[in-house]
């Protein structure tokens, strides 16, 4: 079995980060592509006025710039 491409969705949390090392690993053995993933949910209910609209863009700005520094973090583990 080999895995061309791996999949890794992170949350930050202790497991995780263990999924990452793990990812990390087989994706070195196989020397396949690793694709890491995180994600903010929203909901449609959440943005329905203009002002809170604007202010959850404010805080979506702030989680990416957040979740980037966490990105560039493990990418230094690798």
């Amino acid at each position: 079995m080999t895995f061309k491409n791996i999949l890794v969705p992170i949350d930050f949390s202790d497991f995780s980060d263990k999924a990452l090392e793990y990812a990390l690993n087989l994706s070195e053995s196989f020397q396949s592509n690793l694709t890491i993933l995180h994600a903010i949910v929203l909901f449609q209910d959440d943005v329905g006025e203009e002002e809170r609209l604007h202010e959850y863009e404010e805080w979506i700005k702030r989680r990416e710039q957040k979740i980037h520094n966490q990105m560039k973090k493990n990418l230094q583990k690798a």
